[in-house]
């Protein structure tokens, strides 16, 4: 008696494999925008193993696929798909760049905070001015840091 679960799993495989593949240039640009979408709604909560199955399929959208759609496409829809590669390559560099901070840099911004609202706190203006000084020379993005954090404790104080 023969067995056909082989063939049966080998048509199985290729309806699976299959069904992924935007068969349409149009469907090609929905799926792609889909899948866009859910980058950004959900990018900030990605585990590493999401974020690798996310590239994998980054990768099938700007390449293998684009290159099977690219001469169907027109230049707005080519300008469209370079569009999603740019939100795609934000959203990854946004999530790393956080991932850095929060590993990295959280703490001395966190204590740099606390030293600031002290020195609210006892009106040791001298010293916020001597900070902001300091950070001049450091660049203007950490005045604009600091005078954020200021902002945000006198919010958080009522001063």
């Amino acid at each position: 008696m023969k067995s056909y679960k082989p063939l049966f799993n080998a048509i199985l495989f290729i309806l699976l494999f299959s069904s992924c593949r935007p068969f349409s240039k149009e469907s090609y640009l929905e799926k792609y925008g889909e899948f866009i979408n859910e980058i950004s709604n959900n990018s900030s909560h990605f585990s590493d193993k999401e974020w690798k199955s996310a590239d994998e399929k980054f990768i099938k959208f700007n390449d293998k696929w684009y290159d099977h759609f690219k001469d169907e496409l027109t230049w707005q829809e080519k300008l469209t798909t370079t569009k999603y590669n740019v939100q795609y390559s934000f959203y990854k560099t946004k999530t790393g760049a956080m991932d850095f901070f929060n590993s990295h840099l959280k703490g001395d911004y966190e204590k740099l905070k606390d030293r600031i609202k002290y020195y609210k706190e006892n009106k040791m203006d001298g010293e916020i001015q001597n900070l902001l000084d300091k950070a001049k020379v450091m660049g203007d993005s950490s005045v604009t840091m600091i005078q954020g954090l200021i902002k945000d404790i006198e919010k958080e104080t009522g001063k």
